[in-house]
């Protein structure tokens, strides 16, 4: 890679890569593909959803299967905003987390009360 590559495109490349490498241990292991997206703060932070939408029909007993492979653990009961979420730490460096939408209104409403 040559050292003028733009942020975008680097994000691209890494993006890309992350996708193919969790989506091809998932597929090892029985499981459909999610969409994997980058984050970072103090860790890296590696975000994974249905790949058509959070709010997919099939997002939540997808993410849980995959939760189940990674060793996630969920973060609390979801039942208020209409989501689920699961976390695992590997290596203490990287940060997996796991999300979907299990009631759209309710999440819609929860979004809308926390912009507020």
């Amino acid at each position: 890679m040559n050292a003028s590559a733009e942020p975008d495109e680097l994000t691209t490349i890494l993006t890309a890569a992350l996708n193919s490498g969790l989506n091809d241990y998932g597929s090892q292991h029985g499981l459909p593909p999610l969409r994997w997206t980058l984050s970072s703060s103090e860790l890296v932070d590696v975000e994974g959803a249905h790949p058509d939408a959070e709010y997919h029909p099939d997002a939540e007993p997808l993410i849980v299967r995959w939760a189940e492979l990674l060793g996630a653990h969920e973060l609390g009961d979801g039942e208020e905003d209409g989501s689920r979420m699961w976390d695992a730490t590997v290596s203490g460096k990287i940060n997996l987390s796991l999300f979907c939408i299990t009631d759209r209104e309710a999440h819609d409403r929860a979004n809308a009360a926390w912009a507020n």
